[in-house]
């Protein structure tokens, strides 16, 4: 009986949902449709293009941003299972025009080869930004992520437990442009809620 009921309640639902919401709603992605596409700066690291979508109703001009090369990113998170904290940089957002906390994390490009690009791609920021190697890797998420609605960058996230730390002198170079960048170790879970409240991470930062 209640099996019953439930399955009644359930459709009750279906069709109060049905008749509430919008005629647009019923519109799925696949009613959207890139009609047009042209480059509106292209950079070294950046690319700037415009999609002209056809939309249910409209036609509608979105800037959208890559990155050059691969259009992939990692972000990979420091993790210490000893002191339960995890190793973090503060370094200069051009953007903010300010200095933010965040974790290891860059772009995967044609350097790191084309067999488990991302997962040497982390290895690598890993070690020049955080100064750490090793540790045990898993993926926190079942897969990639996009960045953002107008930005078509894919992103794999990492946890890495239980690094090894390396001297500045044997580790990784790092880029011209990081310049200021600092390893902030032992951040605890405390400290980064706090730094989260106080708006000192980016939203990609945050992970």
């Amino acid at each position: 009986m209640s099996h019953h009921c439930h399955t009644i309640s359930k459709m009750l639902l279906q069709l109060l949902l049905w008749l509430l919401l919008p005629a647009s709603y019923a519109w799925t992605r696949n009613n959207h449709k890139i009609i047009e596409e042209s480059v509106l700066y292209d950079g070294k690291w950046r690319r700037m293009i415009n999609r002209k979508v056809q939309m249910p109703s409209v036609t509608a001009d979105f800037a959208v941003c890559q990155n050059v090369g691969t259009d992939k990113a990692v972000i990979v998170v420091a993790w210490n299972s000893t002191s339960r904290t995890c190793t973090m940089v503060e370094e200069f957002m051009p953007a903010s025009d300010s200095f933010q906390y965040g974790h290891a994390a860059g772009m995967v490009e044609a350097k790191h080869g084309r067999r488990q690009a991302t997962r040497v791609a982390a290895e690598h920021e890993l070690e020049e930004e955080c100064r750490l190697i090793g540790g045990k890797d898993w993926h926190l998420l079942a897969s990639n992520v996009i960045m953002d609605k107008y930005t078509t960058t894919a992103i794999t996230v990492y946890l890495v437990i239980d690094a090894d730390t390396v001297l500045d002198s044997d580790a990784k170079p790092r880029d011209d442009t990081e310049q200021g960048m600092r390893v902030v170790p032992e951040v605890s879970y405390a400290q980064l809620k706090s730094l989260l409240k106080k708006g000192k991470m980016t939203v990609v930062g945050s992970w």
